[in-house]
């Protein structure tokens, strides 16, 4: 007996049959659908990814750990211009915020760093401006920053004048004796030797023990050497090495050696 014919493969066998073959511009346009598609799917995961690590996830604390770790690690890896650009953004988008005070104080030395003092110099201005006394030694560092950019850029009077402040503000403090340091040598950079030897004098006076004292006492050296007192100089080096440690000797020694081959040679 002959088979029967299997109706249900015939009709799939006949539709395959009958279905249209796709056409070379229908398979390109299917194929850039599917990559778009692709595309736009990872395009979304990426802005949602971006979307959080900007905000947190809704944590405004997160959000400022995570810009501040990222920028920190760009200015340790000296990229500056990347680390300047997320602390700026961090600033503007998270005034408020208790941990902006430690953006703007990295901003203010990348700045410096980047030799824009003008910028680092408004920066200090601003985070001056967001302290409280109850962070009192981050002031009295701010404002002795505002007064070495203004040495910097040769405005001394005001440079002085913010040293002053930081003195009135922490007397007797660490701060204090940097400025007052920073103070010589803004009159040191004036060539006024005399005002100069006078703020490295008070600085001994007040903080005669350590490595200020001991730098205080070299720019006393520097000043005499300045005015060609050579005998002078020699004394006041002389006393770097015999009342400061071991540390701080090789500059002051390496001048008394200098200066003693230059009387020889006057003399002879």
């Amino acid at each position: 007996m002959a088979k029967e014919a299997n109706p249900k493969g015939a009709r799939k066998a006949h539709l395959k049959e009958e279905a249209p073959a796709l056409s070379d511009g229908q398979i390109i346009r299917r194929q850039i659908i599917i990559v778009f598609s692709v595309l736009a799917v990872l395009g979304a995961l990426y802005g949602a990814w971006l979307w959080g690590e900007d905000t947190g996830w809704g944590n405004p604390d997160r959000a400022v750990k995570m810009k501040l770790d990222k920028a920190n690690a760009a200015f340790v890896d000296r990229d500056l211009d990347g680390a300047i650009a997320i602390y700026e953004r961090l600033v503007q988008k998270y005034p408020n915020h208790p941990m902006v005070s430690q953006a703007l104080t990295q901003l203010g030395t990348a700045y410096e760093e980047k030799g824009q003092l003008d910028k680092a110099a408004a920066t200090y201005q601003i985070l001056l401006g967001e302290i409280g006394d109850d962070k009192a030694d981050l002031k009295a560092y701010t404002m002795l920053q505002i007064g070495k950019l203004l040495r910097q850029q040769a405005s001394y009077d005001a440079a002085i004048k913010e040293f002053d402040l930081v003195r009135s503000y922490k007397p007797g403090s660490d701060w204090a004796g940097e400025a007052l340091s920073e103070t010589g040598g803004a009159w040191q950079d004036q060539k006024d030797y005399p005002k100069a030897m006078a703020a490295y004098r008070q600085l001994i006076k007040e903080m005669p023990a350590g490595f200020l004292a001991a730098e205080a006492q070299s720019s006393i050296g520097e000043c005499y050497e300045a005015q060609d007192k050579i005998r002078d100089a020699i004394k006041a080096y002389q006393v770097v090495l015999d009342k400061y440690p071991s540390a701080v000797w090789d500059q002051a020694k390496a001048r008394i050696d200098i200066l003693k081959k230059r009387l020889d040679k006057k003399s002879s």
